[in-house]
């Protein structure tokens, strides 16, 4: 044959084409089961008390990683400094970074503080970390180092197919825990 598919359905027999595979139109013109999800876990062999503790792990697991991706924007936030204005005892919103920092290192501890009052202003990684003098692209990646695990696990799970899916996903569920 050319190649070109015709448009007429082959036959069940077929003669002139010993060992060779059908067309594609005879495997896709087959009757298609359809099936609802109670019979498909019954075709998996129902939902036993391992898969109820999978769910139920699995749930755990990620009502945390739901908690942690929600909140992401907030423990990067940079929070209002207030710098003391030079040669008095009041204080005004910092202009930029360079107002508490040199050389990468936090400056006069007693000249600048953070605004709680401020609505924008929380006890987050910023504070905690005092990482205000850290590039933003640093700040970015602490934040993003969680992503690069999700990346790193697609691989892991590719392996899936080779030591079993049941032992993958109790390791993530663990290094998961761990972590």
């Amino acid at each position: 044959k050319d190649g070109n598919f015709s448009q007429e359905k082959p036959s069940k027999n077929h003669g002139d084409n010993e060992g060779s595979k059908p067309l594609i139109q005879s495997e896709l013109s087959q009757d298609i089961e359809i099936y609802d999800i109670d019979e498909m876990l019954e075709k998996a062999g129902g939902f036993g008390r391992m898969q109820l503790l999978m769910l139920i792990a699995v749930t755990i697991c990620y009502q945390g990683v739901g908690f942690y991706i929600y909140s992401l924007s907030y423990l990067e936030l940079v929070p209002k400094l207030m710098c003391r204005v030079p040669g008095t005892d009041t204080f005004e919103k910092c202009a930029d970074k360079s107002d508490i920092c040199q050389d990468g290192k936090l400056i006069g501890r007693n000249n600048w503080y953070v605004d709680y009052n401020d609505g924008e202003s929380f006890h987050n990684w910023m504070t905690d970390r005092e990482l205000y003098c850290d590039s933003s692209l640093l700040i970015g990646l602490f934040g993003s180092v969680y992503f690069l695990g999700f990346a790193i696990c697609g691989i892991l799970l590719k392996q899936a197919d080779k030591y079993g899916r049941k032992k993958i996903l109790i390791f993530g569920l663990f290094v998961q825990i761990g972590c």
